[in-house]
């Protein structure tokens, strides 16, 4: 009887402690994946912290650098210190070295401005149709690539390029109006007068009270000079 209660006893003791070390391997890899999810956590945002400081920089440089720059291109014979490498250089370095950031989609979105304040319209296309936009940032993405298709004298792609964004759900809805108002001045510069009064119509009776539909009567007055 004693042999066979020791037998238990010994039994329950080695299950005990197979259970304790169970919940202490249990314990120690909670205890990691928490650790890791720490470090990985302070990892993003002293990379996002790095890529926040890169992008300061960079545009303190460009507001220093690019007046010059620009005048140079605008008129040869003026000199100029400053080169577009200059500048291009950080730009590029962040959407390299950041990529996925809001940062890196900002420093797209400042070198194609670049590009386009230097006339060079076919450059900022190509810079914005190479990457990838969030929700903060899409509406900037399709008014920068608009106006550059605008400045290529493409204005069936400056249309294409608004009415993809009244249909971008990513894109906040407040924007959906002003790429309509878009819409129907491009559609009267290209001489389709039935189909911008329609768009202004549409926008009166959609945003009716608000800043859309009065600047839709705007252009309505306008049009009717």
């Amino acid at each position: 009887m004693g042999k066979d209660i020791s037998k238990h006893v010994e039994s329950l003791v080695r299950w005990s402690q197979g259970k304790l070390a169970y919940f202490v391997g249990l314990i120690v890899l909670i205890g990691l994946l928490v650790g890791a999810g720490w470090a990985y956590q302070k990892h993003l945002e002293e990379f996002r912290l790095e890529a926040s400081n890169a992008l300061y920089q960079a545009q303190t440089l460009y507001e220093e650098a690019f007046p010059q720059i620009k005048a140079h291109a605008e008129d040869p014979s003026k000199p100029s210190e400053r080169h577009l490498s200059e500048i291009e250089s950080p730009y590029k370095n962040i959407i390299d070295s950041y990529p996925g950031t809001l940062q890196a989609q900002v420093a797209t979105l400042d070198l194609s401005r670049i590009y386009f304040d230097l006339k060079k319209y076919d450059t900022s296309v190509e810079i914005l149709k190479k990457s990838d936009f969030s929700k903060a940032t899409r509406f900037l993405y399709y008014f920068r690539l608009a106006t550059a298709h605008e400045g290529l004298k493409k204005f069936d792609e400056a249309s294409k390029t608004w009415k993809a964004l009244t249909l971008d759900n990513q894109v906040e809805s407040s924007f959906h109006g002003i790429a309509k108002l878009q819409l129907a001045r491009l559609s009267y510069m290209g001489n389709r007068k039935e189909s911008a009064q329609k768009l202004l119509d549409e926008i009166s009776k959609e945003y009716q009270g608000q800043f859309e539909a009065e600047q839709a009567d705007k252009l309505k007055l306008f049009f009717e000079k």
